[in-house]
């Protein structure tokens, strides 16, 4: 108790340190069409509406193709405490954020037993750019945060075995949240099979009913997702072939890695335009990771640990494989959000690769080196706040890493609107080959 008190308040103390400057940040992006110029959100009724979508008359103009209610739900009662007090929402999701951190701190230990390793993996997360979207985005911070707790806490009650109900509720919790959830039931049969070395038949056993209501959430989706045109229109609209995919695929996971150490860049969604040339290259790399992670299941009796984190984050990937086909106009899509519960594995390697140096270093060589690291990562998280502040820096930030985005030219169009520069506007969307609906794109990329 004592020790997790005291990383509780690291933790917190860090947090502050990290993202004080972003307390203030204005609203941005489509927060603006989805919490404050949207009436009908501002209603009870919005509510019902976002539970049962198919039983009711559409309370807005557009209807999202995805089953996420409390994606909607959350920013309505964000709106209905704060309206339009920014700092408000920001302290909501500071608390979150925090609470988030330490629960990654105490699943990490529950599974590996290791206050250290825990505490480390814990503080890279909280300062890493990576998770900067969860303090400096209204319409998706407090949900994403919500959703991770929810998933990690499903997680270890799942591992104590005596509160399975409350596990499957806060599974449930999780996808109502956001459906990049339904891999949860995978993650269980990892832990399960970390903490007993082999999967009995019981461990199958205890995660059908996750697995039940996955399904049925992955029905619900592709059910109002084929009433909208889905994936599969996309890829009809828009073909590419098999090698294509795959050398496209190998990019986009080949630059969210590199973010880890890579600290600029980080963008809300990132594209790549389908690889037409060099695929074998990029195949390549893709194979060459494939025998890496062969000979990581080969080794899992002797080194578990490495096991378990490398599946912690290829379960994530394998979500992605099918995600980031969703807006095949502007090529493969990833968007980190998608990563947030994934991202703990690879935060957990390299503290468990910082822990190893320190068995090979002087000690006092070691916690400088540690703290480098550490305000390294406060200083970058601390820029990246100050990009967030201002949707017309934030937007050029995005087209500078994702030139002729569309969405992200169609946001920035949009905030030259409401100032009044209708000129600046105009150029925009000029150049803009497949002009959309604003509020369209609000839709499908701001929660995507």
């Amino acid at each position: 108790m004592k020790n997790s008190l005291k990383a509780f308040f690291i933790l917190s103390f860090v947090c502050l340190a990290a993202y004080s400057n972003a307390l203030h940040n204005d609203f941005l992006i489509d927060d603006h069409d989805l919490i404050l110029g949207n009436p009908p959100a501002h209603h009870l009724d919005f509510v019902r509406h976002q539970l049962a979508p198919w039983a009711t008359d559409s309370a807005t103009t557009v209807k999202p193709p995805y089953y996420r209610p409390l994606a909607h739900i959350i920013p309505f009662f964000l709106y209905v405490a704060f309206k339009t007090n920014v700092t408000g929402y920001h302290m909501v999701d500071l608390l979150l954020f925090i609470l988030l951190c330490f629960s990654i701190y105490s699943l990490l230990n529950s599974l590996l037993n290791d206050r250290t390793l825990s505490l480390i993996t814990s503080l890279l997360f909280a300062m890493h750019p990576l998770s900067g979207i969860l303090m400096n985005y209204k319409n998706l911070g407090a949900v994403l945060s919500l959703q991770a707790l929810a998933m990690i806490w499903a997680s270890i009650f799942f591992l104590k075995e005596k509160q399975k109900i409350l596990s499957l509720l806060l599974f449930i919790i999780a996808n109502l949240c956001h459906d990049t959830a339904i891999i949860l039931p995978l993650y269980l049969l990892l832990f399960s099979y970390f903490k007993n070395q082999k999967l009995t038949k019981r461990d199958i056993i205890r995660t059908v009913p996750f697995f039940i209501i996955a399904a049925l959430f992955l029905t619900i989706r592709l059910s109002l997702t084929s009433a909208s045109g889905g994936t599969l229109e996309q890829i009809k609209l828009y073909p590419l072939n098999f090698l294509e995919y795959l050398a496209t695929y190998a990019k986009i996971i080949a630059w969210y890695v590199s973010k880890f150490i890579n600290l600029d860049g980080i963008v809300l969604i990132w594209a790549a335009p389908v690889v037409k040339t060099h695929l074998f290259a990029w195949i390549s790399l893709l194979i060459a990771g494939g025998a890496v992670l062969a000979g990581i299941f080969a080794s899992r009796k002797k080194y578990p640990e490495i096991f378990l984190l490398v599946g912690w984050l290829v379960i994530g990937f394998a979500a992605v494989a099918w995600g980031s086909l969703y807006g095949l106009q502007y090529g493969l899509l990833i968007e980190p959000h998608w990563l947030i519960f994934p991202s703990i594995g690879i935060f957990a390697l390299m503290a468990f690769a910082l822990l190893k140096l320190r068995d090979l270093i002087d000690k006092r060589i070691f916690y400088v080196l540690i703290a480098a690291v550490l305000f390294t990562l406060i200083a970058f998280t601390r820029d990246a706040n100050r990009t967030w502040a201002h949707e017309k820096i934030y937007c050029k930030y995005w087209l500078k890493y994702v030139p002729g985005f569309i969405p992200a030219k169609n946001f920035l169009a949009s905030h030259y609107m409401r100032q009044g520069q209708m000129g600046e506007a105009k150029k925009l969307l000029l150049r803009t080959l497949r002009p959309k609906i604003f509020i369209r794109h609000s839709l499908m990329f701001g929660i995507g």
